[in-house]
């Protein structure tokens, strides 16, 4: 029994929004941290609440505060906790 075209078209297009595209799982992960502001820190008090800070090649790496993650200019956000 052949598939009617219109059903087939539905799956397809529902297979290629679920698994999006480079571009849209970037922005996704990127949405998920809290980002560094513009200006970025020249000076951090020495406050020890961890951050576990997103870097532009897409890994993770822990700092000592969120300022201390932000004066490094290839962190592109953080989250609020250590990283795990």
């Amino acid at each position: 029994m052949p598939v009617p075209t219109a059903v087939l078209a539905l799956v397809i297009v529902s297979l290629g929004a679920c698994a999006g595209g480079p571009e849209a799982r970037k922005a996704k992960r990127y949405a998920e941290h809290q980002q560094c502001p513009e200006q970025r820190p020249q000076l951090c008090t020495m406050e020890y609440v961890p951050v576990c800070a997103l870097l532009e090649n897409g890994r993770r790496k822990e700092y000592a505060s969120a300022c201390n993650a932000c004066s490094d200019t290839e962190v592109i956000g953080y989250n609020p906790d250590a990283c795990p």
